[in-house]
């Protein structure tokens, strides 16, 4: 008589779309907490906040779009594209497209940019 053996089911058996879901659901955690670390809050009264500008552009640019905004000016990031500034007021940053800039990032990735 001949006992039939059976192999555990294996992690790797079985369509690659198994990993699917679960691959999504991380991806789309990650996207969320990148998203509020970096993108909420920017342009709050008295935090610092990183203006991005087109990379092609030189710091005497940077700094004259960034004087066109109410905000003080505290340096360029570690690129000269990159402003690092502090609003005066809560709609300062409301018109941060205008003078050039492609993103407001708050200041936790300000702090990134020193």
């Amino acid at each position: 008589m001949e006992i039939a053996q059976q192999r555990p089911p294996s992690a790797l058996s079985g369509s690659g779309l198994d990993w699917i879901g679960p691959i999504a659901v991380s991806a789309i955690g990650l996207i969320s907490t990148a998203w509020l670390m970096f993108f909420s809050g920017a342009g709050q009264a008295g935090a610092p906040a990183a203006l991005v500008f087109p990379p092609g552009w030189e710091a005497a640019q940077v700094y004259a779009a960034a004087a066109t905004l109410d905000v003080a000016i505290v340096g360029l990031g570690p690129v000269d594209f990159v402003a690092v500034v502090v609003p005066q007021t809560d709609a300062a940053l409301d018109q941060f497209r205008d003078s050039g800039a492609l993103l407001a990032l708050n200041s936790a990735a300000a702090n990134l940019c020193r």
